[in-house]
């Protein structure tokens, strides 16, 4: 009689700990889909924000009247404008 009310505590403790770990799990999971939502957000304007800088470096480097070259760190050749 007192082996089995020791195991039915011991089944009950378990349930619980389990019932506590899944609620842990599922406000954990809802931490994590909200953090990568707001990941995908910041993601998209700095894609924005990129192609805006992008598009305007390329604007300057077009419209400039100097003449400039991109090279890697050996010397070979990028990009460079072209000259009227």
């Amino acid at each position: 009689m007192i082996e089995k009310e020791i195991l039915q505590r011991a089944l009950e403790c378990q349930k619980k700990a389990r019932a506590q770990t899944e609620e842990i799990l599922a406000r954990k999971s809802l931490e994590l889909y909200n953090t990568a939502q707001e990941l995908k957000k910041v993601n998209q304007k700095l894609e924005c924000f990129l192609e805006k800088k992008n598009s305007q470096l390329k604007g300057i480097f077009e419209t400039i009247n100097d003449a400039y070259f991109v090279s890697h760190l050996d010397g070979t050749g990028i990009k460079m404008n072209g000259l009227s």
